[in-house]
């Protein structure tokens, strides 16, 4: 009953989305250029696992465009800390992507490092 009502409600989003002219359908170059916009504000939607941009067009109006979560970051394969400085150049035969899609798993993520850090930092080890 729930997945039903959730599915209800990303339908009446997607629809709402679709007819309102203050969305907008792609973002590109040329639509940036036309409607000379400015970033605005960006805003995690975790419910809907998306993105929010906010822009304001050369008539100072809103203007919003929504895009499904993704976060890629690369781990460096090198096992050295020598070796593995936080300023190195991206190298595809040692950087691993590593693309994320669902902002739970990277809350839970960023709790995880923040955590081991801390627990680091005060032991002294892992």
């Amino acid at each position: 009953m729930l997945k039903l009502i959730a599915e209800n409600e990303a339908k009446n989003n997607a629809l709402k989305v679709r007819n309102d002219t203050r969305f907008l359908k792609e973002l590109n170059q040329n639509v940036i250029d036309e409607l000379e916009l400015t970033i605005f504000n960006v805003k995690t939607l975790p419910n809907r696992n998306q993105i929010l941009f906010i822009f304001i067009d050369k008539d100072n109006n809103k203007r919003f465009f929504v895009d499904d979560f993704n976060f890629i970051f690369y781990v460096s394969n090198k096992t050295n800390i020598i070796e593995n400085d936080y300023l190195t150049k991206y190298d595809e035969s040692t950087h691993i992507p590593f693309i994320i899609q669902n902002y739970e798993v990277l809350k839970h993520l960023k709790f995880a490092v923040n955590d081991n850090y801390k627990r680091f930092m005060k032991k002294g080890k892992f």
